[in-house]
């Protein structure tokens, strides 16, 4: 097992070593400005993507086949270090987000070339971090977690049994969407339900925040919904309505349905949500006039 922990703990070590050197174009402080910006972002993708291709495969690799009576991680050294990883590049998607928001300050048309160019790099990096937490929790349900002190998030728990029990607890799982913990595909652990909630929670909070910045206002039917009903519930209804919300509609008209709640369905897919309310926010998506 110590070449899988060695691949896992150097390649995530790497990753952010290896793409450190793409830094963002500076903030447009003009529309002229902000075509260079997308010349850079598109750049950045194109040499960022086979680095960060090929270091998702080489991650996912890495849990294939291991003996389940063997310890993948017995001092923590992986997991931390995919932990912080991910951590790093959430925060470059977070970069992104305040250069979109820049953009449609400057009042940047919608249909301009730097948005596709955002998102096609926001998506670079949302797929490693999706592989990096699903090799990390793999390694926690086989390990369990040791508590380490440069954890940015150290947690102890005995057995991975005790670890799901206080997981599930902590987020009341149950309360959201009634579905089971996880589920398991290959030999790859995929993210709990209750991670995946956490996940859309972050990207509502985004989506909601550019719409209140749009129409210079409050959510004020969508924010009751969410606190009454949840996150996965909230969505569901607004979605499956057969009218087009207002929220839908500042979206589209800024070319940022990327980032709407039906995208957002769509994204989580069945991990979230029953197939019919996927259907339903891709038929709005690909009929967004209708």
């Amino acid at each position: 097992m110590l070449a899988q922990l060695n691949t896992i703990r150097d390649v995530s070590r790497a990753l952010p070593a290896l793409t450190s050197g793409a830094d963002f174009e500076a903030i447009p402080v003009s529309t002229a400005l902000v075509d260079s910006v997308a010349t850079g972002l598109r750049k950045q993708h194109a040499s960022l993507r086979p680095v960060l291709n090929r270091a998702g495969e080489v991650l996912a690799e890495a849990m294939k086949e291991h003996p389940s009576e063997e310890t993948i991680d017995p001092e923590g050294d992986g997991a931390v270090a995919l932990e912080q990883a991910e951590a790093y590049f959430k925060g470059r998607r977070e970069e992104l987000q305040r250069l979109r928001e820049s953009c449609i300050g400057l009042g940047t048309s919608s249909s301009h070339r730097v948005f596709n160019a955002l998102q096609q790099l926001d998506d670079l990096y949302a797929s490693i971090i999706d592989i990096m937490q699903d090799v990390r929790w793999s390694v926690l349900i086989s390990d369990g977690v040791r508590d380490r002190a440069d954890s940015p998030a150290p947690r102890t728990f005995a057995t991975s049994s005790d670890w799901l029990a206080s997981l599930n607890n902590r987020m009341n799982m149950q309360t959201e969407t009634g579905r089971p913990p996880g589920k398991c595909c290959g030999t790859l652990w995929l993210r709990p339900t209750a991670v995946a909630i956490e996940d859309l929670k972050a990207d509502v909070d985004r989506t909601l925040g550019v719409y209140e910045r749009l129409i210079a206002g409050a959510a004020a039917r969508t924010r009751p919904m969410i606190e009454q009903y949840g996150h996965v519930e909230a969505l569901r209804r607004l979605v499956e309505q057969g009218e087009l919300q207002s929220g839908f509609k500042a979206l589209r008209d800024n070319g940022l349905l990327q980032g709407s709640f039906e995208q957002l369905v769509v994204k989580h897919g069945s991990t979230l949500f029953q197939e019919r309310t996927v259907q339903a926010a891709q038929w709005r998506l690909d009929h967004p006039h209708d």
